[in-house]
Parts: structure tokens; sequence; C-alpha cells
């Protein structure tokens, strides 16, 4: 995906991926982080940083999945709003810990499909959202078609039938009117 490939170009930081679902909640989020983190004593207050990089990305995949109790609330999403807006959370001993250099992430597909619920207008008013569309045709038919000259050009270098644009063109086409007529 785009954000996995944007990931993999910085450098010094890791990425800590929780795949949600409808049961994913708090205690899920914490168990990811504390893989990945441990908590340090300050002067001031507990923090809670990345062991063994700079920085660590906790990218929650498909967040509107957990669903709402009866009062649609939904748990995961409300420690998400307290970790963003206070940068930290509370523990079991009602201690307060900081998040120092965690980066949250998030995606999602639209609401309106299936087993998918909204978000949290209180959440969503905090974070900054980036929305990508599906693809139009002829943007599927570039993309397709850099894709497959590459491919092309390195599996069959020189080939007199693959080496042709017009024939790659072909086989474009007929990848998007299987996606098209999925």
């Amino acid at each position: 995906t785009i954000l996995q490939n944007a990931f993999k170009n910085i450098r010094n930081v890791q990425i800590s991926t929780v795949h949600c679902n409808s049961q994913t909640n708090a205690h899920s989020v914490l168990q990811k982080l504390m893989q990945f983190c441990g908590i340090y004593n300050t002067n001031q207050t507990k923090v809670l940083r990345p062991r063994d990089s700079d920085r660590l990305i906790l990218y929650l995949k498909d967040i509107n999945l957990p669903k709402p109790d009866e009062y649609g609330t939904v748990q995961l999403i409300s420690f998400l709003q307290q970790l963003i807006t206070y940068n930290g959370f509370y523990d079991d001993q009602l201690e307060f810990v900081e998040l120092l250099n965690i980066q949250i992430c998030m995606s999602m597909t639209p609401s309106s499909t299936v087993g998918r619920y909204p978000l949290s207008t209180r959440l969503s008013s905090i974070i900054r959202v980036c929305y990508l569309s599906y693809p139009e045709q002829n943007q599927l038919a570039e993309i397709y078609g850099e894709f497959l000259q590459v491919v092309f050009g390195h599996l069959f270098p020189g080939h007199s039938i693959w080496s042709i644009p017009d024939n790659a063109q072909i086989v474009v086409n007929g990848m998007i009117d299987f996606y098209l007529n999925m």
C-alpha cells in the first residue's frame, strides 16, 4: 500500500501494525505498544518510548471496524482520542504515562461498506485526514501500463511480442475489464 511504501523510506523507525476487527479495544493497542516500547521514569512523569529505534509508528489498519457499544461509543476510538489530545494515557495505577516519539497513523475504508462504522467526529476533528478515492478507468490504465512495461521489460527483455507497447496495452485493457466486471 501507499502507507507501507512511505514507511519503508523512513530511517531508524519501527512500524507496529494493529489489524483492527470488531473486538479490537484499547487493551489491544497497549499490548502492541508494550511489544515495541518501554516505560521509563523521568523527573516529572512516566514516559512510554520506543526501545530499539528513535521513533515508532503505530499503524491501525481498518480503524472503523470495531463495533460501537449500546451508547454508540467505541472504546478504541475514545482511547485514541485521549492519546492524541493529551499525548498519553493513565495506567492501571492511575499514573499518567506520556508518549514520546510515537506517531499514530490510521487507515479505513468508507463506512458505507458492510461491517464498517462511522468514525467519531470528536476524533476526526483532531486528526489530519487524507482521502484517496478509487482510481478512474484512465488512471488504472496508466498505472497498469507503467507496471506491465517494467515487468515485461524485466521478464522478457528484447522479446519480439512483449517489447511492443501496443501488445502490453491489450493485456492492460483485459485487466481493467476484468476488474470493472468483477
